[in-house]
């Protein structure tokens, strides 16, 4: 049996009332002063205490409410689409069945209580990795997740379902492409607020096993926060590669700002390659080459099946892994004659 409001109000030395006001907003005539609720908080954090889901939801009625967990979230109208994709494809899926869609940018440090207190049927996990606690939580109250760009490899469960671009797949497209046009070195770039997810630790795995498979050296990793700044860094690296493969491609644009600067042309000088590949890429100018991920499709299905879960349906869990194309552009050519 899990920890009850009688056992924090026991541990705090205060009543159940009190608990309750300050954990649940219950008890209108119940006064807790800010330093008391804060000592109930912690407490309860200690305990480990989270409320019941099925009695708070009307003995196991749906809401009809899908959440969708990220660590971040950018502009949707500028840079890439990405999340306009994304968005698309949750929302569709959410309203073909009825329900309806809530955007969580960020989970706090209450989020175990957060996703136990009911008020959603189901969440869409995103870019970072979901801790043993709050699944072995969600689990327990029966609470549904699907989690997005985790690959077979990183999944570190069969609990939950797991949707991913077939990364190793799509990152060989990238590097064979600039290797048929004569690349010998090329590196890789990734936004520094990605680093450590399971899609940024699966992408480098698939660039670096697309050089093993083509056969040149490995190259370089390089991290970017979203400034011209780190971009010049790569650039008058004197170790660089002749060409770039961007984990997105919101850092093309970063890549070409800076080049213009320095006088490095793309790509009589430098080839550039993102990932992603919305309608973002043809208003660089040259226009981006890139991997596209299909990333409305992907969210669909994964939501559709998070709603088939909801509802009912016996299905096993496993990865989906979606193959990725590759649309040639403007932004690759031959390497600089040496």
């Amino acid at each position: 049996m899990g920890v009850t409001i009688r056992d924090v109000a026991k541990a705090a030395g205060c009543s159940p009332m009190a608990v309750s006001k300050v954990l649940h907003g219950r008890g209108v005539t119940v006064r807790v002063s800010e330093a008391r609720a804060a000592e109930i908080r912690r407490i309860a954090d200690e305990l480990n205490y989270i409320p019941n889901q099925i009695a708070r939801n009307l003995r196991g009625e749906r809401r009809y409410n899908i959440g969708l967990v990220t660590d971040s979230l950018g502009p949707i109208a500028i840079g890439s689409r990405y999340l306009a994709h994304l968005y698309d494809g949750m929302q569709a899926a959410c309203f073909e069945r009825g329900y309806s869609l809530t955007i969580c940018p960020r989970l706090h440090a209450d989020h175990k209580r957060f996703i136990a207190d009911g008020r959603f049927d189901g969440i869409v996990w995103g870019k970072y990795h979901l801790d043993p606690e709050t699944s072995r939580i969600a689990n327990r109250i029966g609470l549904k997740i699907v989690h997005l760009h985790v690959p077979p490899s990183l999944a570190p469960d069969d609990t939950h379902d797991y949707f991913c671009a077939d990364n190793k797949q799509a990152l060989l497209l990238g590097v064979q492409h600039l290797y048929d046009l004569g690349h010998r070195k090329i590196d890789f770039g990734v936004d520094a607020d990605n680093i450590g997810s399971a899609e940024d630790t699966d992408r480098w795995e698939a660039f670096l096993a697309a050089c093993d498979t083509v056969g040149i050296p490995r190259g370089g990793r390089y991290e970017m926060q979203y400034t011209d700044k780190d971009a010049t860094q790569w650039l008058t690296d004197k170790n660089r590669g002749t060409a770039i493969v961007l984990r997105t491609e919101n850092l093309a644009s970063h890549i070409y700002g800076a080049a213009e600067k320095l006088g490095i042309r793309i790509p009589e000088d430098i080839s550039v390659v993102g990932f992603d590949s919305t309608e973002f890429c043809d208003t660089l100018t040259p226009r981006l080459t890139a991997i596209h991920q299909p990333v409305r499709d992907l969210v669909y299905e994964a939501v559709s099946m998070l709603i088939k879960r909801i509802e009912g349906e016996e299905l096993p869990n496993r990865t989906h892994l979606f193959p990725c194309n590759f649309d040639v552009r403007e932004s690759t050519g031959p390497p600089p004659a040496q």
